[in-house]
C-alpha cells in the first residue's frame, strides 16, 4: 500500500512537526478505464465495488477519524453531527492545500486529459496520481459522513444503483463522479462520494498562492459564492437522513438534475446611469454596428447607442469584474453579452448517463430561439447503442429523435448541429463562433442577419463545429 505525508497543523493553521503518513485506499477496480456499454461485465463491476466498500468502511473510518484527530482537525464529535461537519470542512479547506504543498508547481503537467499532479511518496519509487489520492480521501470521507449518518438512519446499506451504468470508477476527473454504489435508499441521487470530492477540488482551487493561477482564479470568480452555502458533506449528510427508504430489489429511479443552469443570464442590462465618463469610442461604434445587424433587439429602443455601450460594460464590470476589452475580443465579449441569442457554455461538462446534460443544453437553445423553439419530454437513452447516446424529444408538436456519439466528460456538438436540420431553412437557426478554446458559442441568426455582420465586424459565424471540438469526438470509445 503506497502511504504520502501528510501535515498536521496547528490551531492558527501552520504546519507542525511532526507529519503523519496517509495510506491511500487502493481500490477493487482500474481508475478511469472506459470501456463499450457491456451489461453484464458491468454489472460485475459494479457488484464487486459494492462488496468493497461494504468491507472496507468500518475500517477506514476509525483509521480516518485518528488520522484526522492527530493531523489537528478541530474538537467533534466523530463521526460529525451537522454543525461538526461544517467546522469539519472549514478546516479541511486549510488543510487539503498542505497536504499538496510539497509538490506544488513543480509537477504540474498538461496533458489529454487535463492537468495532473503526480505525488511521490517519500520512501517508495511508486507515484500516486492527484485523482488517486482525491478518490482515496473523498471516499474516507464519504465513509465518515455515511457513518455518521447511519447513527441515525442504521437501514442505510451499500447497494448497486443500476439506473447509473453503465458502470466506470472514477471516470470524471475533476470532480469524481462514481456511478455506484448509491446507499439505498436510493432517492439519494448520485455517489455519496461525489460531495467529498467537490469540497476536495474546491480547497485545491482555492489555495491562496495557488498550484496553478488559472484554476485559483477560476475558483474566486465561479466557486466563492459557495462560502455562504452549507458545505458539501453537510448537504450530503442532510440528504441521507432525508432520503426515503427503498429495498435493495425495487426498481430504482434516479432524480432528474435541473434543467435550467444553462438558460440562466449571467448579464443584466440596467439603464445606465448619470454618465461619470463617456463610454470609450471603439465600444459605441461596436455597438451600433452590432444593432444595426439586428442584435440587442431586447435593449429599449430609446436607448441611444452610447447609453447601449455604457448598460453593457456595467453589466459586464458586474459579472466578470473588468471593463469590456475594446481590443480584438470585443466581439465575442458583444456576442455574449446578447444572451437572447447566445448561448456560452463549458463544453466539458461531465456528461453521462443520469446527468440530463443534453437536456440542459436544449433547454439553454430553445430559450434562446426567440420563442420559436418549445422542446419537451426530453430523453438520453444511454443503453440503445454502444459509445452512444440516443437523444429524444418534442419539438413543438412532432417527436424527434438522433444519436450522438459518447465523448466522455464533454459535450458533442452534434446537439447543435442536429437541431439545426430540424429547423426551416429559411428562418434563423444556430451557428458556431470559434473562440478558439473549449467554451462553446452557440449563437441564433437569420442567413441576412448574420451576413450582415460579417460585413461590418467581420464576424465569423458557422455552420459547422469548430475544429477543436470536433476533435474531441468519440472520445470515450
Amino acid at each position: 500500500m503506497v502511504n504520502i505525508v501528510i501535515p498536521r497543523l496547528r490551531q492558527d493553521g501552520g504546519v507542525q512537526a511532526p507529519t503523519l503518513r496517509y495510506d491511500v485506499l487502493e481500490f477493487p477496480l482500474p481508475l478511469n478505464q472506459v470501456r463499450p456499454y457491456d451489461p453484464e461485465r458491468d454489472e460485475t463491476a459494479g457488484l464487486s465495488y459494492v462488496a468493497w466498500a461494504k468491507t472496507t468502511e468500518p475500517t477506514r473510518v476509525p483509521y480516518f477519524t485518528g488520522l484526522l484527530t492527530a493531523a489537528g482537525a478541530p474538537p467533534a464529535q466523530l463521526p460529525p453531527d451537522e454543525a461538526s461537519l461544517e467546522v469539519l470542512s472549514s478546516w479541511l479547506m486549510v488543510w487539503y492545500p498542505r497536504v499538496l504543498a510539497p509538490w506544488r508547481g513543480t509537477l504540474w503537467e498538461h496533458g489529454n486529459d487535463g492537468y495532473r499532479i503526480y505525488l511521490k511518496a517519500l520512501d517508495d519509487p511508486a507515484s500516486v496520481g492527484l485523482h488517486h489520492l482525491e478518490l482515496s480521501i473523498a471516499h474516507d470521507l464519504g465513509f465518515l459522513v455515511v457513518a455518521s449518518a447511519r447513527n441515525h438512519r442504521p437501514e442505510l446499506a451499500w447497494s448497486l444503483d443500476r439506473n447509473r451504468m453503465p458502470f466506470s470508477f472514477g471516470r470524471s476527473k475533476q470532480p469524481p463522479r462514481l456511478n455506484v454504489p448509491t446507499v439505498a435508499p436510493s432517492a439519494l441521487y448520485g455517489s455519496p462520494f461525489h460531495p467529498p470530492a467537490r469540497l476536495l477540488a474546491e480547497a485545491m482551487w482555492a489555495m491562496p498562492e495557488g498550484i496553478n493561477d488559472a484554476m485559483h482564479q477560476y475558483y474566486e470568480e465561479e466557486h466563492a459564492t459557495r462560502r455562504q452555502e452549507p458545505s458539501p458533506l453537510t448537504l450530503l449528510y442532510r440528504a441521507l437522513l432525508s432520503a426515503p427508504v427503498s429495498r435493495e430489489s425495487e426498481p430504482q429511479r434516479a432524480r432528474p438534475q435541473p434543467t435550467g443552469r444553462l438558460s440562466k443570464r449571467r448579464f443584466k442590462l440596467l439603464p445606465p446611469g448619470p454618465p461619470t465618463q463617456a463610454p470609450r469610442r471603439p465600444l459605441v461604434k461596436a455597438v451600433a454596428a452590432f444593432r444595426g445587424a439586428g442584435w440587442f433587439a431586447s435593449a429599449p429602443r430609446e436607448w441611444s447607442d452610447e447609453q447601449l455601450a455604457a448598460s453593457l460594460d456595467a453589466a459586464w464590470r458586474r459579472t466578470e469584474g473588468e471593463p469590456l476589452d475594446v481590443g480584438g475580443g470585443l466581439d465575442e465579449c458583444l456576442l455574449q453579452l446578447d444572451e437572447e441569442r447566445t448561448l456560452t457554455f463549458d463544453t466539458e461538462a461531465d456528461v453521462a448517463e443520469g446527468e440530463m446534460v443534453y437536456r440542459s443544453v436544449l433547454a439553454g437553445l430553445a430559450s434562446r430561439s426567440g420563442g420559436a423553439l418549445q422542446i419537451r419530454q426530453v430523453r438520453e437513452d444511454w443503453q440503445l447503442a454502444p459509445n452512444a447516446v440516443v437523444i429524444s424529444f418534442r419539438l413543438n408538436s412532432r417527436r424527434v429523435e438522433f444519436t450522438l456519439p459518447d465523448d466522455g466528460d464533454w459535450i458533442d456538438p452534434g446537439i447543435v448541429v442536429e437541431l439545426n436540420r430540424q429547423l426551416p431553412a429559411e428562418g434563423p437557426r444556430f451557428y458556431f463562433f470559434d473562440n478558439g478554446g473549449q467554451t462553446a458559442m452557440v449563437v441564433r441568426a437569420t442567413e441576412l442577419e448574420r451576413r450582415s455582420l460579417a460585413a461590418v465586424r467581420r464576424i465569423r459565424l458557422s455552420n459547422s463545429p469548430p475544429r477543436w471540438w470536433l476533435a474531441i469526438r468519440g472520445a470515450s470509445s
